[in-house]
């Protein structure tokens, strides 16, 4: 059997052809590794463990069909947290790091008071509300979206990372005006 360095070469090879990111091949089996409690670099060069190959051969296909990573993991860092994610939501980007980012960094400076009362529009996995709460603690987060698929997964989420936020059903911020929700912060990062 082959050790994990011989697979992960093989899988760059692969990954060139189907026209995939070789960094994707090479995130699913340190991902993969490290569900297993394995420190991928220190067993580099050991026989790869056959349940592990077996996961990785078939994200490997998935991946060369272009599947997001996240989807194949079931799950997306974001802000260091792990996140749920599946084809109901959208995969939280880089890019909404970033404006989690500047919020909380602007946030002191445009709110000197006690509680605020923040909302998440079209929350997806929940990625900005759940962060904004955790790192945060002085919000009290609202978090909407038209889908009860999505709010089931921001649920989870939340529940997952023991953290409070109040999800509500509806299109973009009718549920908060429909209960007359007065906001000092909105969010949104739609696609």
């Amino acid at each position: 059997m082959a050790t994990y360095r011989q697979t992960l070469r093989n899988a760059v090879v692969v990954c060139h052809q189907a026209g995939v990111n070789e960094m994707l091949a090479r995130r699913l089996m340190l991902e993969l590794t490290e569900q297993h409690q394995l420190n991928l670099y220190l067993v580099d060069d050991e026989e790869i463990d056959e349940k592990i190959l077996i996961e990785f051969s078939a994200g490997l296909k998935r991946l060369c069909d272009h599947e997001p990573l996240a989807h194949i993991l079931g799950y997306e860092w974001f802000f260091g947290r792990k996140f749920s994610v599946s084809k109901d939501v959208l995969v939280p980007r880089d890019e909404t790091e970033e404006l989690i980012g500047h919020i909380l960094s602007d946030i002191d400076e445009l709110f000197n008071q006690g509680e605020l009362i923040c909302a998440d529009i079209g929350t997806g996995s929940g990625a900005l509300a759940i962060t904004l709460k955790a790192e945060e603690p002085r919000c009290r987060v609202w978090a909407s979206d038209i889908s009860e698929q999505a709010l089931a997964i921001a649920k989870k989420n939340a529940d997952d990372l023991d953290v409070e936020v109040t999800f509500v059903l509806g299109d973009m911020a009718q549920p908060l005006i429909d209960r007359q929700v007065k906001l000092d912060l909105c969010i949104s990062n739609p696609p």
